[in-house]
């Protein structure tokens, strides 16, 4: 139930709770308690005053979980991209490497050390959303075994070779379709619900997944 219909756990214990204030006071059952004195007002209650700031997961808590994800990313990226620093840098586009210069300068960051930091990856700690995600999709091998998430994907062994190549495919199209959906839903100011339960799934299996 919680997995497949993303059920809180929350709700279920509400709703027992709820179920047993209701049955150990019946004598609250007259006309005029009638509405109040309901499983799920009760239930209702019970989730507001315990709950409702877990409960309550707004498109700012999505965005900041994914702005944490990504951080997470980024942060292991210099040691994994390591002498491939250099040209991962040189093969961004101007508008990858203005959006890397203006969030250093958004951090009071001297941008002269950028030549230095081509060379150590220091910079990949200030690229954006985006460039992570098409960094993953140009290199996504690295990003596995342990790199970002735990999940095997060069170390698969003992597969013939026509299978481990559709079992990476499906490992890294999952992987790069909750990436788009992270990095996209970011650039929402009022995204609709589906939406934003699109981007929480996406985010937490990301999470999840992290070494």
């Amino acid at each position: 139930m919680f997995r497949t219909y993303r059920t809180r756990p929350e709700t279920m214990i509400a709703a027992e709770v709820a179920q047993f204030l209701y049955e150990s006071n019946r004598r609250l059952l007259t006309q005029q308690n009638s509405a109040a004195h309901s499983v799920s007002n009760l239930t209702w209650l019970i989730l507001e005053r315990r709950w409702a700031g877990v409960l309550e997961d707004s498109a700012d808590d999505i965005k900041d979980d994914i702005r944490r994800l990504f951080d997470a990313i980024r942060g292991r990226l210099p040691a994994l991209v390591g002498e491939k620093a250099e040209d991962l840098f040189e093969d961004l586009s101007d508008g990858q490497k203005k959006s890397l210069v203006g969030r250093m300068l958004g951090r009071n960051l001297d941008i002269s050390k950028l030549g230095q930091m081509k060379t150590t990856g220091e910079y990949l700690a200030y690229v954006d959303e985006e460039t992570v995600v098409e960094i993953f999709r140009k290199t996504p091998a690295m990003f596995f075994d342990g790199g970002v998430w735990t999940m095997a994907y060069s170390g698969i062994t003992d597969l013939p070779e026509i299978v481990l190549r559709d079992a990476q495919d499906r490992i890294r199209a999952k992987h790069m379709n909750c990436l788009e959906d992270c990095a996209g839903f970011l650039r929402y100011d009022a995204p609709e619900s589906l939406i934003s339960q699109r981007a929480r799934a996406s985010v937490d299996f990301l999470m999840l997944g992290l070494g």
